[in-house]
């Protein structure tokens, strides 16, 4: 069996401020590597973004990594869901996580990572981001 597909969309989207909502429902134990969450190519030519809030629902027993992918990738936030129920983590506002765009095979592209899934497994995340010029100096 494969890995689920996950659905992403964009919503809210203003120039500035944006939000995408991905979602994930497990029919087996495979799980997700490196899975693009926000592809940061589609924001906006010429930007950069930073993400704001994580609001994340497990609904199993799940690890979840999300990074900003490089070939070292860079943490974001890491949710544990250690039991077999629904879980709500909010980050907060602000996060502001290194974002390093010269950094080896630096792509800008928000990328999850799972372990533990098993079938009837559900992951939803709410992701909150700002827009900026990339500084080219």
């Amino acid at each position: 069996m494969a890995a689920p597909t996950p659905t992403t969309r964009h919503v809210g989207f203003d120039g500035l401020r944006g939000m995408v909502l991905w979602h994930a429902v497990w029919a087996d134990g495979t799980q997700l590597t490196d899975s693009v969450v926000i592809d940061a190519s589609a924001i906006k030519a010429g930007y950069t973004f930073d993400i704001c809030r994580i609001r994340a629902w497990l609904s199993g027993d799940i690890q979840v990594v999300i990074e900003h992918d490089a070939t070292a990738d860079s943490l974001i936030a890491r949710f544990d869901n250690n039991a077999d129920t629904t879980h709500h983590v909010d980050t907060g506002e602000f996060v502001k996580p290194i974002n390093d765009p010269a950094g080896t095979g630096y792509t800008g592209d928000v990328v999850l990572t799972t372990t533990n899934c098993a079938a009837g497994d559900e992951i939803m995340l709410y992701i909150d981001y700002e827009v900026a010029l990339k500084n080219n100096s």
